[in-house]
């Protein structure tokens, strides 16, 4: 039985081999996807917490610097404003206790690098492969 192969840039090779070849570039193409996704994720979480984190800050002295307004001119509008930007202030505050952002912020990058290096691997099985 004649042996059937084929050629690609001057090497023979099988069916098989060509089979595994697409699987490995298939792979490679997962992984990096997945690499890719993990750091969209990371700058979507990182954006979010700064805008959180600059939000509690602008509500937190909107409602102090209201306060002592109140306290020197005695506006009524001002105590309620300082009041209204507590609560909401404290409601943002109350929310973030429940998440961990840091914490899933590098979680996402420790599983960006660990597949940084997978693929590479692949990358260097590729080359190889010929």
């Amino acid at each position: 039985m004649p042996w059937k192969g084929f050629e690609q840039d001057g090497v023979i090779m099988d069916k098989s081999r060509e089979r595994l070849k697409y699987q490995l570039q298939c792979a490679k193409k997962n992984v990096l996807y997945t690499y890719v996704a993990h750091w969209v994720i990371v700058n979507s979480l990182t954006t979010q917490y700064r805008t959180i984190k600059i939000v509690q800050i602008v509500l937190t002295a909107i409602s102090s610097c209201g306060f002592f307004a109140y306290i020197v001119s005695c506006i009524s509008w001002l105590s309620w404003t300082s009041c209204l930007t507590s609560v909401v202030s404290l409601g943002i505050n109350l929310y973030m206790l429940n998440f961990n952002v840091e914490k899933e912020i590098n979680s996402h990058i420790d599983a960006a690098n660990d597949l940084w290096i997978i693929r590479e691997s692949y990358e260097s099985l590729l080359v190889d492969f010929d």
